[in-house]
């Protein structure tokens, strides 16, 4: 800003930014400068000092004043002085004053598949979330001013938010309120690559995770019943033996959607049978979900072919005995039948009759 000038548009710096002024004067010297400030509602102007975050550096012909980490108030109107000239400029500083929100409350329950607990936090959600940030700009952009919630729930579903706002024309003051219609506490469903397995069968275990902030580097792990599972080579992930179970190196930890979200095997054994429990800790709650991977014997569809060839065989040779005794029963001869009334008589001979 020049001397000759009276008046500048007003200019506005974010919370914690640095900005730096600087007025010029000819046939001035450098003690005849004068900074001085003073708030938007007033126009009681007072000296300007400097102190650590406000330096003056002044020379003949001109004058500069730097605001470092500006505060809200070191906002108003800054005009410098001399004896013949004097020029103004109006500095708004905007940024969040507060923000916050309410938590999601969760109770435990614990379930047991095939006799291993397995415990889950299941969010209360009769009541929605909601958040709150408090915005303060210039009382001169206050009606110009948006705040604008971001985030990657925002973004795939809208129509789950709700967002109300309010302004305070006097004090610069916008108030936000964000209704959230959905949880971030984490909700687990482990997913099989298949239903039936069999021993010498691929198979991945998939652990979604439904959480905001989503699960990072650590927050997932993974057991076999209760003995933890640990990877013993982070470039491949593969899963280190333990005095209980030894993968033979077909088990791996995969990177699906978040870190080791995915539990690979390469080729199924019988000693694989166990229960598979996903865990996840982050900053909002911790939840666990598990599966039981029932690993089929490779002959599991030999024994009903054989039990059905079995009953087979033995329905056969019940038909074949029936008829060879039916058949029996009939070549033999039938004794002879007598008439009602009739008894039996010898015949006689001949020299009996003669």
């Amino acid at each position: 800003m020049n001397g000759n000038e009276n008046f500048l548009p007003d200019v506005a710096i974010p919370v914690a930014a640095s900005i730096s002024f600087l007025c010029r004067a000819s046939d001035v010297k450098k003690n005849e400068f004068v900074w001085t400030r003073a708030y938007f509602s007033s126009q009681d102007y007072k000296m300007v000092k400097q102190s650590q975050s406000v330096v003056i550096d002044s020379r003949d012909g001109e004058s500069k004043i730097t605001l470092t980490d500006a505060t809200f108030n070191k906002s108003g109107i800054y005009q410098c002085e001399t004896g013949l000239y004097s020029a103004r400029i109006n500095l708004h500083i905007y940024g969040i004053v507060d923000f916050g929100g309410t938590n999601i409350k969760s109770s435990s329950l614990t379930k047991h598949l095939h006799n291993i607990p397995i415990t889950h936090n299941v969010p209360h959600i009769q009541q929605y979330p909601t958040a709150f940030c408090k915005f303060q700009v210039g009382q001169n952009g206050v009606n110009y001013a948006t705040v604008r919630w971001h985030g990657k729930g925002l973004t795939l579903y809208r129509d789950m938010f709700e967002i109300t706002e309010s302004k305070n024309s006097e004090t610069g003051v916008i108030y936000s309120n964000l209704t959230m219609h959905v949880t971030v506490s984490p909700v687990l469903v482990v997913r099989p690559s298949a239903q039936t397995i069999y021993e010498g069968d691929p198979y991945n275990l998939t652990c979604e995770i439904i959480a905001y902030p989503q699960a990072q580097a650590g927050d997932i792990t993974w057991r076999r019943n209760t003995q933890p599972l640990w990877v013993e080579d982070p470039g491949s992930g593969r899963v280190a033996a333990s005095p209980t179970y030894d993968p033979e190196d077909r088990l791996y930890l995969l990177s699906t959607n978040s870190h080791y979200d995915t539990l690979s095997f390469t080729s199924l054994k019988f000693a694989d049978r166990a229960v598979y429990v996903c865990s996840v800790r982050t900053t909002v709650g911790n939840n666990s979900n598990g599966i039981f991977v029932r690993v089929k014997s490779a002959k599991a569809t030999f024994w009903p072919l054989l039990g059905i060839a079995i009953e087979l065989a033995i329905l056969a040779a019940f038909i074949l005995v029936y008829e060879r005794n039916r058949r029996i029963k009939k070549s033999k001869p039938q004794p002879p039948t007598m008439n009602d009334g009739q008894t039996s008589v010898p015949r006689k001979s001949s020299r009996e009759s003669g």
